[in-house]
């Protein structure tokens, strides 16, 4: 079974969101995401001060099955990366709420908390996921 957490919110593609104050937002993928994805042999981040429109594909996730895109749930502009994730990529499988976060950024309009998923409900997601 994976972890979910109940202080971040999720949405439906399987990434993870922390709302840090204000507008600051750190974003990761799931503990389903990861385990779905495999053992993951590269990521690329984008630079800091980038800004994104949602829906933009911001970072790329390459595993042993497959390539993915990660959108960017909302407009913003990326405040940090984890540079960790660069040279160490296995930490997204190994722990992808704590040292496996991708990015922070700073949100161009507050975070529309009720658009996501809280932990009761990304449960039920999988749940029919996995059914």
């Amino acid at each position: 079974m994976c972890t979910i957490k109940s202080d971040v919110l999720y949405s439906l593609t399987h990434e993870w969101f922390k709302i840090n104050g204000g507008d600051s937002v750190t974003l990761g993928i799931t503990d389903y995401a990861q385990m779905r994805l495999g053992d993951i042999t590269q990521v690329r981040l984008p630079g800091v001060g980038q800004h994104f429109q949602m829906g933009d594909a911001c970072i790329a996730i390459k595993s042993c099955k497959a390539e993915v895109d990660i959108l960017m749930p909302f407009t913003g502009t990326v405040l940090a990366i984890n540079s960790e994730i660069k040279d160490k990529p296995v930490l997204l499988n190994q722990q992808a709420y704590q040292q496996g976060w991708l990015i922070k950024l700073q949100s161009d309009y507050p975070v529309p908390a009720s658009k996501f998923l809280n932990a009761d409900a990304y449960q039920a997601l999988l749940e029919t996921e996995i059914d």
